[in-house]
Parts: C-alpha cells; structure tokens; sequence
C-alpha cells in the first residue's frame, strides 16, 4: 500500500500539507453522553480534541499560516496496532474536479458521510459500518 505521504505530496504540488502527529490510541468522535438528564462528551473525547487542536494551530504557525480560505483538503490516518496515533494531512485543496466548483456551505461532510453510512448498513450489503475503512466526501456545485 502506498504511504499517504506519497500519496499527499503527489496532489499537493507546491504546496505542502501542514502535518499533524498526536500519538496514542486514536479517539473516535462519540455520542454525548446523559448523566441526571444532562448531556456530556467524554473526558478522553475532550482532550483528544483539544490536543489535535493545539497541535494544529501550532502546526501552522511554524508554517507562517494564520488560516487557509477555500477549500481545503484533509487526511485523517488513525493508526492502531504497536505504534499508535492520529496523523492530520491538512492543506488547501489542489485536486482538479473539472467544472464543479466545492461548494463550502451546509451541510457537513461529516454528517453526510454518516447518513451514507447508516444507510449502506440498513442496507444489509454491510453487517456494521465499523467495515468502512476509507472514505472520501466531497460536496460540489455544477
């Protein structure tokens, strides 16, 4: 398999992606969870969050970026197994998708990945969406 560096500095052309490595055990995003009817998110949730965060910003800074505008392209590779870490490949988006144009409003990727993905559970073509090892979302306008 072909290293997702390789694969980013070949899109990227000039312009290199701001890399991102937190080790330990990547953290998936979680349901809130309730306690005496009020809505928590996870204490490990929170920090994972946070630490990406900081690392980001700090990321970007050594780079002398303040914010990228348009769109912008981001590579998430959750390592498991003996070495353990969340790598993020986050750079402005180079990828030439002809005469679409991204469209950069509502809704989230996120969240039509999720619909996509319950749906080809519901399906019955999968047993659980936890299958799905790689997935692309791009959201554009003709």
């Amino acid at each position: 398999m072909t290293d997702p560096e390789v694969i980013l500095d070949a899109l990227s052309g000039a312009s290199h992606p701001i890399e991102v490595v937190l080790p330990g055990r990547p953290v998936p995003w979680a349901r809130a969870g309730t306690k005496k009817g009020v809505h928590y998110t996870p204490e490990k949730q929170k920090r994972h969050r946070r630490d990406l965060a900081i690392l980001i910003r700090a990321a970007a800074r050594v780079r002398g970026i303040d914010k990228l505008k348009g769109p912008v392209q981001l590579t998430v590779v959750a390592e498991y197994g003996a070495l353990q870490q969340t790598k993020l490949y986050i750079q402005q988006d180079v990828t030439d998708i002809g005469e679409k144009q991204p469209m950069l409003k509502t809704p989230d990727v996120d969240n039509l990945l999720k619909q996509a993905m319950e749906a080809l559970e519901d399906s019955g073509l999968i047993d659980n969406d936890k299958q799905v090892w790689k997935a692309v979302v791009m959201k554009i306008e003709r």
